[in-house]
């Protein structure tokens, strides 16, 4: 009998074991888990923070252009007004020039100061 009781105790050990070692197991595949969507969120979160870094360089970048156009025209209209034949000369090369929308709204302004109307488009 001796035997036997030492024989149940012996699987009782195994079978509890062997529950832990599920229980533990259960818990190791939670926390990979539980990892993978941290990481895919942390990815998420560093994507977005690389779009907005963008943006703002994209921003930043039209701004600059945009103040570059505006002092570059500033620049033709003083050349323009100071002597005739530049004058005719940059009349001339706006309006015969392809220009895209952004350029052709900054060199209106300065055909208009001219007295030229911008052919259109």
């Amino acid at each position: 009998m001796s035997e036997s009781v030492e024989r149940l105790t012996a699987e009782q050990k195994l079978a509890r074991l062997k529950t832990k070692a599920d229980e533990a197991e259960a818990k190791v595949q939670n926390a990979k888990k539980r990892a993978a969507q941290l990481r895919a969120r942390a990815e998420r979160e560093e994507a977005k923070m690389r779009t907005r870094a963008d943006a703002r360089d994209a921003a930043t970048f039209r701004s600059q252009e945009v103040q570059r156009r505006l002092l570059l025209a500033d620049l033709v209209l003083s050349v323009a007004k100071s002597d005739r034949d530049l004058r005719v000369t940059v009349k001339s090369l706006l309006t015969e020039a392809d220009l895209d929308d952004e350029s052709r709204m900054l060199v209106q302004p300065i055909l208009a100061e001219l007295g030229v109307a911008f052919p259109a488009g």
